[in-house]
C-alpha cells in the first residue's frame, strides 16, 4: 500500500514540476508572442523567423538552464563527483546554443536581408534551448528530493534506540535549552 502511495506522491510531484517548469517557459515568452502577434496584423509573417526575437528567446532560457546548472553544482556537494560533467555540459551550452543565439541576435538586428536558413536555425535553437531548460530544472528538482529524503533517513537513523535529545541541556523546568 505505502509503495503505491509513494508512487502517486511521485507522480503528483512530477506533475507539479512539468507545470512549473512550462509556467515558467510561458511567462519568459510572454513578451515575444506579443511581438508575434503585432508582427502577424502587420500581415510580416516572415519577419518572424527572420527577425532577432527567437534568437533572444533562445538566450534568455540557455543562460536560465546554465544558472541552473550552476546552482546544482554549487549547492549540492554530492555533484562535486560530476564536476567536470557539468562544466562540460555548461561550456557545450555555451558554445552550441548562447553563443550562436546571441551572434544571431546581433546580426540579425542590423541585417536588411537575411540568409533564408536563419528560419530554420531559430526556432531549433529555441526548441533546444527549452530542452535544456527543462532539463536543467528536472536535474535541479531531482536532487533536490535526493537531499529531502537523505535528510529524513538521517532523522530516523538518528532517533534509533538511544534518542540524541536526550543529550541536549534542560533547564529546572525541564525544557531543552539551546
Amino acid at each position: 500500500m505505502s509503495e503505491k502511495y509513494n508512487s502517486i506522491l511521485e507522480e503528483k510531484e512530477l506533475s507539479r514540476l512539468k507545470q512549473g517548469t512550462y509556467a515558467d517557459i510561458l511567462f519568459i515568452m510572454l513578451p515575444f508572442m506579443a511581438i508575434l502577434l503585432q508582427t502577424l496584423w502587420a500581415g510580416n509573417a516572415k519577419d518572424i523567423l527572420l527577425g532577432p526575437e527567437l534568437s533572444i528567446a533562445a538566450s534568455i532560457l540557455t543562460g536560465l538552464s546554465v544558472s541552473k546548472f550552476f546552482q546544482g553544482l554549487v549547492s549540492d556537494r554530492s555533484l562535486g563527483v560530476y564536476k567536470e560533467r557539468v562544466v562540460l555540459i555548461i561550456a557545450t551550452t555555451l558554445f552550441l546554443i548562447l553563443i550562436p543565439a546571441l551572434i544571431m541576435t546581433m546580426k540579425l538586428s542590423t541585417a536588411e536581408d537575411p540568409p533564408e536558413i536563419v528560419a530554420f536555425v531559430q526556432p531549433a535553437l529555441l526548441i533546444v534551448a527549452i530542452s535544456l531548460y527543462i532539463s536543467a530544472i528536472s536535474i535541479i528538482r531531482a536532487r533536490e528530493e535526493d537531499d529531502v529524503e537523505e535528510s529524513k533517513e538521517v532523522e530516523e537513523t538518528e532517533k534509533g534506540i538511544f534518542p540524541v535529545e536526550m543529550l541536549k541541556p534542560q533547564d529546572e523546568t525541564g525544557e531543552k535549552t539551546s
